[in-house]
């Protein structure tokens, strides 16, 4: 009897215990219940706002477009560009984004290249009549840098454009394509020392594609593109090959395929003229300057605008530029002729570049290919740290008519010298 008492408090006090852990864990239960449903009602509370926030965007974008932002009346979706093209622009943009975020962490990114005090102690290497004659001078507009470092194309107010042999010191025969001034021109990455292939866009609504064999002088014509009804402003090569942008007057972006001879992309910003054009860094999208001082960021593959900046103050844009570290851009006003950086980031002005004299007006703008130095052309050549924008050196250059200014400069190669085109049609090179 005693025996059977003893085993039923044991099995009473055991049962206790079970219940007592039974109701820990019930508890415990009831508390991770209540915690899940007050998550889950906050899940549930953020995807609501975020539905109402995605409806609204949705609105906001479609009277965006409405009110002519990110309008393509006649444009080609980024579904209907060839499946490689778009594969090809977003992995070559990869590449070279994370190239740059390497060069980011190395403390010394461009061992080879000019250093500050080599460019400060550049020289007049030579000045070289382009165009025109001794009586009428012809100016230059624009000019490009060959990859290789050893010719120079350049184009003038009268339709004229002309290689220069930096070996030989040596023009070539002008190459006449347009019927109106050389607006802008571009020579491909791709281009080898004895053949040079560059695109040029003219006044008279025309842009030409056309190769240079050093051996023999001759110039060809590769493409001829004739979609625009007004002055082509903005030309470039992209990157990958063979496509070239091009923008004109009209507010046409077009973007073609030059070796097959036919445009893949054509869209029109609404009641835009396109001023000027140049493709980033990472090659994704390409800034379109226009007239009225705004630029918009478009981007190629996905055929949309994703941003734009308000550089009204400067006027009608005149030229842009960006930096090689992908989120400085430069902008030139012509109505001011002064330049302003703004960084991509944030779509906001950073500085504009002062110079020493308060009556300088700037007619051209560059940077350098490592993103160290800045170039503003006018009277004279200034040259400018791409940290704080501050100027460290200065060129003058000759005016005998006293009007004489800078209306294109480039960096050479390893910014070991610097390519200056002027409004009397001379080239002048500092090394």
């Amino acid at each position: 009897m005693q025996s059977e008492w003893d085993s039923l408090v044991a099995e009473m006090f055991t049962l206790k215990q079970h219940l007592d852990t039974t109701r820990k864990e019930l508890s415990h239960a009831l508390y991770q219940h209540d915690a899940a449903c007050r998550v889950i009602a906050r899940v549930v509370k953020e995807r609501d706002e975020a539905r109402q926030q995605v409806t609204q965007l949705a609105q906001e974008i479609q009277n965006f477009r409405d009110k002519g932002f990110a309008e393509s009346k006649n444009g080609t979706s980024a579904a209907s560009l060839p499946e490689k093209i778009i594969n090809d622009i977003t992995n070559i943009g990869v590449e070279l984004n994370t190239a740059r975020k390497a060069r980011k962490k190395n403390p010394d990114p461009f061992p080879d290249y000019a250093t500050n005090d080599m460019i400060n102690n550049f020289k007049l290497d030579g000045t070289f009549d382009a165009f025109g004659t001794a009586k009428k001078k012809e100016g230059i507009t624009c000019l490009d840098n060959s990859p290789v470092d050893t010719h120079v194309v350049l184009g003038s107010h009268e339709g004229a454009i002309k290689v220069f042999d930096r070996q030989k010191k040596k023009f070539s025969k002008a190459i006449e394509h347009h019927s109106g001034a050389v607006n802008d021109l571009s020579v491909s990455p791709f281009s080898t020392e004895g053949k040079i292939t560059a695109i040029s866009g003219g006044a008279d609504s025309k842009a030409i594609v056309f190769s240079y064999e050093e051996k023999g002088g001759k110039a060809s014509t590769l493409y001829e593109i004739k979609d625009h009804k007004d002055a082509i402003t903005g030309v470039s090569f992209h990157i990958v090959s063979p496509l070239v942008v091009v923008g004109s007057r009209s507010g046409h972006y077009t973007l073609h395929d030059y070796e097959q001879g036919k445009t893949i992309g054509h869209h029109d910003l609404a009641k835009a003229q396109i001023s000027t054009l140049r493709i980033h860094p990472d090659a994704q999208f390409v800034a379109l300057a226009q007239s009225n001082g705004i630029v918009k960021l478009w981007n190629i593959t996905a055929n949309e605008i994703i941003g734009e900046i308000d550089a009204t103050a400067g006027g009608s844009i005149k030229q842009i530029s960006f930096s090689e570290n992908g989120y400085h851009f430069a902008t030139l006003g012509e109505k001011d002729h002064k330049a302003r950086i703004w960084d991509l980031r944030y779509l906001t002005a950073i500085t504009t570049v002062h110079e020493d004299k308060s009556d300088f007006k700037a007619h051209a703008i560059t940077y350098d290919p490592s993103g160290r130095y800045f170039a503003v052309g006018g009277p004279s050549l200034s040259l400018h740290h791409a940290t704080n924008y501050e100027n460290f050196t200065k060129f003058n250059i000759a005016s005998p008519s006293g009007t004489n200014h800078i209306s294109a400069v480039k960096f050479g190669g390893l910014g070991k010298s610097i390519l200056v085109g002027t409004s009397e049609g001379s080239l002048n090179i500092y090394k």
